[in-house]
């Protein structure tokens, strides 16, 4: 038998009580294993905690999606964006509605959490690295192992 999460046994039983009128709610808890105070809370009309949203976020949904539609319209146009951008957007936001600024770490928060945004960011382009990547380094180097296969007649490469 498949294994069910509570979320799952408790919208069981209010489909069991719904459309069984002698199920009473006691009962249907207690066939499907729920608690009868959360299964009362949801026939109610409460919703669970994981598609509750945090009484004390900073923006709406809308705000925050404007947010990222920006970003990654920024990002189409080839503008990288940054964390000092979306915070200043936010805080703008915030101050139409005279508000207080966003934290200190609410940008990084934001890109943590929303999946869309993390592959967006650049983060710090390394010297060696794009000394690495020069052409007429890279060409130098095989010049110089072209050289040595020639100079000693090695034939497979493995002479280092």
């Amino acid at each position: 038998m498949p294994v069910q999460t509570q979320e799952a046994r408790i919208i069981l039983a209010i489909e069991a009580i719904r459309t069984s009128k002698k199920l009473s709610r006691r009962k249907a808890a207690k066939i499907y294993e729920v608690p009868e105070s959360t299964l009362r809370l949801r026939m109610n009309g409460s919703t669970s905690l994981p598609e509750r949203r945090p009484a004390n976020t900073n923006l709406s949904d809308l705000e925050e999606q404007i947010i990222v539609n920006y970003i990654l319209d920024r990002d189409s146009r080839g503008f990288s964006p940054r964390q000092a951008d979306i915070e200043d957007m936010a805080n703008y936001l915030r101050k139409s509605r005279r508000a207080k600024p966003v934290g200190k770490l609410w940008a990084h928060r934001f890109i943590q959490r929303r999946p869309e945004l993390k592959t967006r960011f650049n983060r710090v382009y390394d010297f060696q690295r794009a000394l690495c990547e020069d052409p007429e380094l890279i060409g130098a180097w095989f010049r110089l192992v072209e050289n040595m296969r020639a100079k000693y007649g090695v034939v497979d490469g493995n002479f280092l």
